[in-house]
């Protein structure tokens, strides 16, 4: 009789390490970022940060869902795919029943307050208001995360990296005050 270990179309009897034995095992459904984390990192790199919260979440669902998608096209095209984001964590199972997203509308504030930031010297200053729904976004958010993945990392220490780009955004707006007092 022949040994069923040497079978190679024998089930597996252990675990395998790159089939997921639970929905979120490689951590949380969305990205995990505090507010507070977010704004302060929104603001300190001059709204360059919501991209790579784009990034994030797009490549936790790709990930995640095994699904066939681009996270860097979808960042790229950001005022084009924030509504299939905003709705799929609006429609997820673990979105709190009082939560009310509304995916269509906080797309469209984002997109229009996103644009005002191409607006002319000195209204451009009226971008840093996307902020806003992505706040209201990333507050469902980690409600989902913290249903959906129990004692996770909440992401919100800032890391060396953080502290550099929160310097380095410090300095360009003295530098920018400091430009403006003199003229």
């Amino acid at each position: 009789m022949e040994d069923p270990s040497s079978n190679p179309f024998s089930p597996p009897k252990a675990v395998v390490a790159d089939v997921p034995t639970a929905p979120y095992q490689q951590g949380t459904p969305f990205f995990a970022v505090s507010t507070r984390k977010l704004a302060v990192m929104f603001l300190c790199t001059f709204s360059l940060y919501q991209y790579f919260w784009f990034y994030k979440n797009w490549k936790i669902l790709r990930d995640q869902q095994r699904e066939k998608l681009s996270p860097v096209l979808r960042t790229v095209f950001a005022p084009v795919f924030c509504y299939a984001l905003f709705s799929r964590i609006r429609r997820h199972d673990a979105a709190p029943a009082d939560a009310k997203l509304a995916a269509g509308p906080l797309s469209v504030v984002w997109i229009v307050l996103s644009l005002l930031g191409n607006l002319p010297e000195p209204y451009f200053f009226l971008g840093f208001f996307s902020l806003v729904p992505l706040l209201t976004v990333q507050t469902v958010v980690n409600d989902i995360n913290a249903v959906a993945a129990k004692g996770h990392d909440p992401n919100n220490a800032f890391s060396p990296i953080n502290w550099l780009a929160i310097v380095i955004g410090v300095l360009f707006t003295l530098l920018a005050l400091v430009g403006t007092l003199i003229s």
